[in-house]
C-alpha cells in the first residue's frame, strides 16, 4: 500500500512540475505555463482617470474667483437638536 501511495504521489508531482514548465509538451504542443497579456496603456490625462469632476477642479487656475455658494451647498444646522447617542 505504501508503494502505491508513493508511486501515485511521484506521478502527481511529475504532472504538476511538467504543467509549470515552459517547454513544449509532446501531447499538447502548446507548452505549459500561463500566457501574459500586456497591460493596456491608460487613455486621457492623469487627472481624468479619477473622474471628470476631479479633472475639472484640478485643471482650473489657482487664481480664479471661487463660485458663489448656494443654499444647498451647506446643510442646515439645527442648534436645538439633541445629540445623537449610539
Amino acid at each position: 500500500m505504501k508503494k502505491l501511495l508513493l508511486a501515485s504521489s511521484a506521478v502527481a508531482g511529475a504532472l504538476v512540475l511538467s504543467a509549470c514548465s515552459n517547454t513544449p509538451s509532446s501531447t499538447s504542443g502548446t507548452g505549459g505555463g500561463t500566457s501574459t497579456t500586456p497591460t493596456p496603456t491608460p487613455t486621457g490625462t492623469f487627472q481624468s482617470q479619477f473622474g471628470s469632476s476631479f479633472a475639472a477642479f484640478f485643471n482650473t487656475d489657482a487664481n480664479t474667483d471661487p463660485r458663489t455658494p448656494t443654499a444647498s451647498d451647506v446643510p442646515a444646522l439645527n442648534e436645538t437638536a439633541e445629540p445623537v447617542r449610539n
